[in-house]
């Protein structure tokens, strides 16, 4: 069985970037199995670990009459592994764990409603999410804002709100991803140019191969773009 350079591999971006697109082409790859959205749903697992944390820094109160008895028996480790389960469970199904060496989904709403004022909180959830799968990459995709403006919601949005929400997306990703290696940044228009070697830089980055015919698969897939 193929084997990559990362377990997990997550797509993070917004709306209207061709994610679509991207987890079509990855998943051409052996062994990999990328998912679609999920309304991230794990953001519900992220609220109840910070309460977790929360709680466990009452451990040392421990009498029975304490409203937080119990506190010193949390285990936000065990938690992590029960989770990281679960979420594999959703996305994998048994009868293909076998074969698969890489696994992970893409989702627009990592950053929900792009509020630069909970620009923390959107960094901590990807913290998190680093921890939660700590061999896992992360592809950032983005796109042009003129033709993100222009595409489907985001035309019926007022322009400035636009601008901003996706320099708040922006700002967040790139305090987030700096310096770390298991991120790799790509523009919507640099996956589907044909003359541009970044689409074989990121399956170079995964440790996907690159035969004549699977850049025949992926160039196959890349040609049928969905109109914006």
């Amino acid at each position: 069985m193929k084997k990559y350079n990362f377990k997990n591999l997550f797509i993070v971006t917004y709306g209207r970037t061709g994610s679509t697109l991207l987890m079509s082409i990855l998943n051409t790859l052996p062994n990999v199995l990328i998912r679609g959205e999920n309304y991230n749903f794990c953001a519900g697992f992220f609220n109840s670990y910070k309460a977790l944390i929360g709680t466990k820094k009452l451990r040392d109160q421990t009498a029975t009459n304490f409203p937080f008895y119990g506190a010193d028996a949390v285990n936000d480790e065990q938690y992590l592994l029960d989770i990281r389960s679960l979420i594999k469970n959703q996305i994998v199904p048994f009868s293909m764990a076998d074969n698969i060496s890489m696994w992970g989904f893409k989702e627009i709403r990592w950053v929900q409603n792009f509020q630069i004022e909970n620009k923390s909180n959107y960094i901590d959830y990807l913290n998190f999410f680093e921890k939660l799968f700590p061999e896992a990459g992360f592809i950032v995709l983005t796109r042009q804002l003129e033709l993100v403006a222009k595409s489907k919601w985001w035309a019926k949005m007022p322009r400035k709100k636009v601008q901003s929400s996706l320099s708040c997306f922006d700002s967040v990703i790139e305090e987030w991803s700096k310096d770390k290696k298991n991120i790799f940044k790509i523009d919507y228009s640099k996956m589907i140019d044909f003359n541009s070697n970044s689409l074989f830089d990121l399956l170079a980055w995964l440790g996907a191969n690159t035969s004549e015919e699977q850049v025949f698969n992926i160039n196959k897939v890349r040609s049928i773009k969905t109109p914006f």
